[in-house]
């Protein structure tokens, strides 16, 4: 019996494509071949090609969205925080500070805190639109004693 008819595709690919990938690629006219093919070559991928930037509104997190603690406990830490330390937290929020570097570990060693709630708790109160604003380059940052230790780059 002869041997069926082989079809040979020739593939036009530009030369910034591995040499692997500039093979012929046998299609056999019958499935009846038992030898696997290799892999089509697919339009290169450009090597200018950059990742997309995430917008400011893709990165928006929301605390329902983070699995954020709830309100009422941010409150209660909130009160607590600004009973131990009166000169860097304002219980009426009208004066907000920006912390020195280190503040939230600082704060979540003293009080006795999980990692995950000092983390949760500084999350909410630095994405406030009162810190977001007050925190501009040259700013003073301040410590847990209410003094001036930076400013903000």
């Amino acid at each position: 019996m002869p041997e069926p008819k082989k079809l040979v595709l020739k593939l036009k690919i530009p030369l910034s494509v591995p040499k692997i990938l500039k093979q012929e690629f046998i299609v056999p006219k019958e499935p009846s071949s038992t030898k696997p093919e290799p892999a089509k070559a697919s339009a290169p991928i450009s090597p200018k090609a950059k990742p997309t930037k995430a917008t400011p509104r893709k990165m928006a997190v929301t605390a329902k969205k983070a699995n954020l603690m709830p309100k009422e406990e941010f409150k209660k830490l909130f009160k607590q925080v600004c009973i131990k330390y009166p000169k860097l937290f304002d219980i009426n929020n009208k004066k907000i500070r920006i912390f020195a570097i280190g503040v939230r570990q600082e704060v979540v060693a003293e009080l006795g805190w999980s990692a995950k709630t000092g983390r949760d708790f500084f999350f909410i109160y630095c994405n406030s639109k009162k810190y977001k604003q007050a925190r501009i380059k040259g700013a003073n940052r301040y410590d847990l004693q209410g003094k001036v230790v930076g400013k903000v780059e």
